[in-house]
């Protein structure tokens, strides 16, 4: 599955960041520190270490 687009949401039970391709979406429960920092990126905040999330960037980039 490709993802086209990654929202970060606040549902009844916590956090969530959304992968979302098409008309499908898969929820990833996060806790609040990562839905922070996963939105603090969406948003292109620049850190002063790499985190989890741009390891995996890193690792889609190098795939394509």
């Amino acid at each position: 599955m490709r993802i086209d687009t990654v929202e970060v949401a606040l549902s009844p039970v916590g956090q969530v960041a959304l992968l979302k391709s098409d008309n499908r979406a898969i929820p990833v429960f996060v806790d609040a520190t990562v839905a922070q920092s996963i939105h603090a990126a969406l948003g292109g905040a620049k850190t002063r270490r790499p985190l989890m999330h741009d390891l995996m960037h890193t690792c889609a980039i190098r795939q394509q």
